[in-house]
């Protein structure tokens, strides 16, 4: 995969946003590298719309949870592509390569859907 690119923040999600006085301020930037854009792109989507709801959530949440992760996540690429012009095609080709490295952070819930993804980009 190509190396080129500018500062990627590596967990860009919400809860990396702190709304104040002259607006939001992305914050927690432990994770930042100088890489392409549908890279960090790829992974922000990823946190965006893989995670599973709370299991603390009655069913009817969990699914308007679900669906709200869903929707901020497509909307989010979206924006990003409009934004920056990344390319579709470079942006599905990061996909699986990011769904392998999350794969070893051993987030609860989430392998079955990562393995998918990882095997739908190699397939």
């Amino acid at each position: 995969m190509p190396e080129n690119g500018g500062l990627c923040h590596g967990d860009f999600h919400p809860g990396n946003v702190i709304l104040s006085a002259r607006g939001p301020v992305i914050i927690d930037w432990l994770d930042a590298t100088r890489g392409p854009g549908a890279a960090d792109a790829a992974r922000s989507h990823l946190l965006l719309s893989v995670a599973p709801p709370p299991q603390d959530l009655g069913p009817a949440l969990r699914a308007a949870v679900a669906l709200g992760r869903t929707l901020f996540g497509r909307t989010y690429l979206a924006r990003y592509r409009r934004r920056t012009g990344v390319d579709t095609d470079a942006f599905a080709a990061w996909t699986p390569v990011i769904a392998a490295a999350r794969l070893s952070e051993g987030i609860d819930g989430e392998a079955s859907h990562l393995l998918a993804l990882v095997e739908r980009g190699i397939g």
